[in-house]
């Protein structure tokens, strides 16, 4: 999808959608777009193979991080977290994780998390902060808050 819209010149009208305050929203591969870049598990649909690895895709940074989706997901051949960890290794960026049942909305330079009551799923909705500081991997839970935050102490290591 990011390639096509790079090659049709749609990011561009995306960005300047974007700009001029339209709304932007998506979950999931849809929510992954909005970001510098990304966890993906397109070669498993790409390749019709279950085993393929989780890439790192480009895309169209607007906020500037690294996003997964389904961070909560692991399996024998996925483990979401792993690889933003990993992903995030020699990065200067902040990963930005959201559970199954959690989204985050940002309006202008701030931010809070949406979460649903995921019980009924056997899970917690949760939205996590992970980077790597002086060559330590740290991992925090962000705030439930319905309260605005500001999206730039979210992407500062602290």
């Amino acid at each position: 999808m990011l390639e096509l819209w790079f090659e049709t010149g749609f990011d561009k009208i995306l960005r300047d959608a974007w700009i001029n305050g339209k709304v932007m929203c998506g979950i999931s591969a849809g929510a992954n777009c909005w970001f510098k870049t990304c966890s993906s598990d397109s070669l498993k649909l790409q390749l019709k193979d279950d085993t393929a690895p989780m890439i790192n895709v480009d895309c169209l940074n607007f906020v500037n991080a690294f996003f997964t989706s389904h961070c909560n997901v692991s399996n024998e051949n996925t483990n979401r977290l792993q690889h933003m960890k990993e992903s995030l290794k020699n990065s200067n960026l902040v990963g930005l994780g959201m559970s199954n049942c959690c989204a985050i909305e940002i309006i202008d330079d701030k931010y809070r998390l949406l979460t649903e009551d995921a019980s009924n799923y056997n899970i917690e909705s949760y939205g996590i902060k992970t980077y790597w500081k002086n060559n330590k991997y740290v991992e925090k839970y962000i705030d439930k808050s319905d309260t605005f935050k500001s999206l730039a102490d979210l992407l500062i290591k602290d």
